[in-house]
């Protein structure tokens, strides 16, 4: 009886998610990965075809690298794109989660805490992105970050993404891409699905940390018309004590019209569903003294519930040679119910502080390219002009709740939080315009110039009385306008080697209730962002392709962790700078080999006397990798992943612990099955997945320490690095059947 409750969910029930609901269903997803040739989907068209994008896709499923990887005609690459192997980076991984295919990316780390339910954190650039504050995230080109959320600013949830039907991931770094906007301050990720199945298939599978997961994809692919429909369902424990009882249900369908050639419409219908429990951040302390488990709580009612539903359709045709529109139309209808505690006992020493974030809310947008291209001097100049525009609208209901689950009691409401986020109706638009001019001159030069404008209009309609005062709140709108340049110089002296120089304006919109307050404060209400890149790339012997990069870029307001209010908040202007490097080795035909590194230094401008390091900012970052795909069926491959030590709070007096993880998979294909096992976390290190700095209090210490004494005026709690512990040893076995 556990799953229904999820399908409710997933198909549109009500989310009010009462603080007095019951724990989630149990178990995890268990990693499947790629399907064999036969049944992946080739490639739409071939990459001069397909909608512009300034980087080049990573993955196509089922095409050779070189057939796909070519890029349209003077398309800037960001040196730390994927190479030309890049698609078996995802193909030979672990593919139970979105999480993992985001791993794919360099440079990018992810982290998981509060329970599988909750979005990833995300690391990139020396940007602690939080659940998507400087890193945008869509999925086929529909955004997934959310602005003025409940939990925090951005917050980009994908467990909505079935990762078998993923046919490629677009990664960009840096402000330099004329189609990107909000959030994509570190970068961004577009997850393609695909656009059409071969052949349909069932998987299942399961393994240690009470896991499992099932998977149905079926399909009616005909010579034009290609429909296909997938349903998901998993769940997991964990290897906590008291388990997180995940349940998870998807449901997805898409079907594409080829109309003529060069042309085709489609659209996808998509629902989600998924509740947990959660053991969330544990305090160093206590682990440390021996009085708690590392896989132990102080507060297990932690957890929450979610639902996602969504339409999208969308278009792309050619009216005449040289001319390409695309479109893409959407609706979304979302609901979030999250149970976080991060301070335990600090402010209330008898109910406890855990807080309820709501919300609730629907938005809908549009996305409008058009591209023409035509040559000039006699075809020695190639020139592709391009104009686009974006609008997107969220009405959203945020609520916030002090909830206690002491004395008995189950995440029972005792009323209103003091502060933002109570009882408040956003009405958020965006508007967006920008042009491009990409020019291939010869064979030596590519140069690209854009401009793009962004308009926001923030609206708080605060209702009923604040909690502290009884007072009624105010309503009052914002606006902002503004312009982002951008320009990119590609010089290639010799092929395949490729030097090329960004520069661009990007920019994070704050949460509309801060932007509003903000009004006379225009880098508080849409923070900006310049950036700039130095690299090259080459490709050697054939076999070794080499890539590097050097950036800088320069923040208005960073956002900083409140651990009371369990959200971020603006501060002060910050520098970041760093490198970027990476190979891709083909050793023998079926043998790759690949590597990432990232460095980062990141600090405020500013010392406001407790030092300019940012905290939870990563510093290194690095990834590594041996795979091997035989002709005779079987593959394999073994990974490492890995961040550095790097300061939990500004002054660097706590240290968030780096952690090396090494990751095995094997499998063996036929024509009509496959069996796939995964093994996360090979040698049982114990190692912290997330991390935080922040000041808490636990029963014992009312009584024995003076920072939480009940009698202490201003108790500031003890200063502490809390953490989610990675996973211990985690084998995972996958059965798939070719229908």
């Amino acid at each position: 009886m556990r799953f229904p409750i999820a399908l409710i969910w997933a198909l549109g029930g009500a989310l009010g998610a009462p603080a007095h609901a019951a724990p989630a269903p149990a178990s995890q997803p268990a990693p499947p990965a790629s399907a064999p040739a036969s049944q992946r989907a080739p490639a739409s068209q071939p990459a001069a075809e397909a909608e512009p994008v300034p980087e080049e896709p990573i993955v196509a499923p089922g095409v050779a690298p070189r057939e796909y990887i070519t890029i349209i005609e003077g398309a800037p690459r960001s040196a730390a794109s994927a190479q030309t192997i890049r698609d078996l980076d995802l193909q030979l991984r672990t593919r139970g989660s979105p999480n993992d295919m985001v791993r794919a990316a360099p440079g990018v780390v992810t982290a998981q805490h509060q329970g599988g339910g909750k979005a990833d954190q995300y690391f990139l650039r020396g940007f602690d992105c939080d659940h998507g504050t400087d890193i945008a995230l869509s999925v086929d080109g529909v955004p997934v970050n959310l602005p003025s959320h409940a939990h925090g600013q951005g917050y980009a949830d994908l467990h909505f993404l079935i990762p078998e039907l993923v046919e490629r991931l677009q990664v960009y770094k840096g402000t330099y891409f004329a189609e990107l906007g909000d959030f994509a301050t570190a970068g961004a990720l577009d997850f393609q699905t695909l656009r059409r199945v071969d052949r349909s298939f069932v998987s299942a599978g399961g393994g240690m940390l009470g896991s499992w997961r099932v998977l149905g994809v079926g399909s009616a692919d005909g010579p034009r018309l290609h429909p296909y429909f997938a349903v998901e369902a998993g769940g997991l424990n964990g290897p906590f004590e008291h388990p997180e009882r995940l349940g998870r249900v998807n449901l997805f369908g898409k079907v594409t019209y080829d109309l003529f050639e060069r042309g085709v419409v489609g659209a996808t219908v998509a629902a989600y569903g998924s509740q947990w429990s959660s053991s969330g951040q544990i305090p160093e302390r206590e682990v440390a003294a021996g009085r708690l488990s590392r896989f132990g709580a102080i507060d297990p009612a932690e957890g929450g519930a979610t639902a996602r539903q969504a339409v999208t359709a969308f278009a792309r045709f050619a009216p005449v040679p040289g001319d390409e529109i695309t479109a893409t139309i959407y609706l979304v209808r979302y609901r979030l119910a999250l149970f976080s505690d991060f301070t335990f006992f600090l402010r209330d020493p008898v109910n406890g502080d855990m807080i309820e974030q709501d919300d609730a809310r629907v938005f809908g947008g549009a996305r409008l390219r058009w591209e023409r291209r035509q040559t000039l001097l006699g075809g020695r100049v190639l020139l592709t002009s391009a104009l686009g525009a974006e609008a997107r609208a969220d009405d959203i209901h945020l609520d916030l709740w002090d909830v206690t689950s002491q004395n008995g009691q189950f995440r029972q409401r005792l009323g209103r939080h003091a502060g933002q986020g109570n009882d408040d109706d956003v009405r958020e638009q965006h508007l967006a315009v920008y042009a491009e001019e990409r020019a291939t001159i010869g064979e030596h030069l590519r140069l690209i110039a854009a401009v793009r404008g962004d308009y926001f209009l923030f609206d708080d309609d605060r209702l009923g009385a604040d909690p502290a005062t009884g007072a009624p709140r105010s309503s009052a709108q914002a606006q902002r306008f503004l312009a982002s340049p951008k320009a990119t110089a590609i010089i290639v002296p010799r092929a395949p080697t490729e030097l090329y120089l960004n520069f661009g304006y990007g920019f994070h919109s704050n949460d509309a209730r801060v932007a509003v307050a903000a009004r006379d404060q225009p880098d508080r209400m849409v923070p900006r962002a310049i950036a700039g890149e130095l690299g090259a790339r080459t490709r050697l012997f054939e076999r070794l392709d080499l890539a590097a990069a050097v950036w800088a870029l320069y923040l208005q307001s960073e956002l900083v962790f409140s651990g009371d209010e369990g959200t971020f908040e603006p501060q002060g202007a910050t520098t970041r700078y760093g490198l970027d490097v990476e190979a891709r080795w083909r050793i023998l035909p079926w043998l790759y080999a690949d590597a990432d590194l990232a460095l980062a230094h990141a600090e405020f401008v500013r010392d406001s006397g407790n030092g300019r390091a940012v905290a939870l900012a990563p510093r290194l970052v690095y990834s590594a990798g041996l795979t091997a795909r035989h002709p005779r069926g079987w593959k394999a491959a073994l990974r490492v992943r890995g961040i550095g030590d790097r300061p939990a709070i500004e002054d660097g007096s706590l240290i968030a612990q780096g952690y090396t993880v090494l990751d095995a998979f094997v499998g063996y294909e036929r024509r009509r099955w496959e069996v796939l096992v995964t093994v996360e976390n090979l040698t049982s290190i114990g190692w912290r997945e997330a991390q935080f700095g922040n000041a808490s209090c636990v029963p014992r210490e009312l009584q024995t320490d003076p920072r939480c004494a009940p009698a202490s005026a201003s108790r500031p709690g003890v200063p502490d690095v809390h953490f989610t512990p990675g996973n211990p040893v985690n084998a995972q076995v996958t059965l798939r059947l070719w229908l």
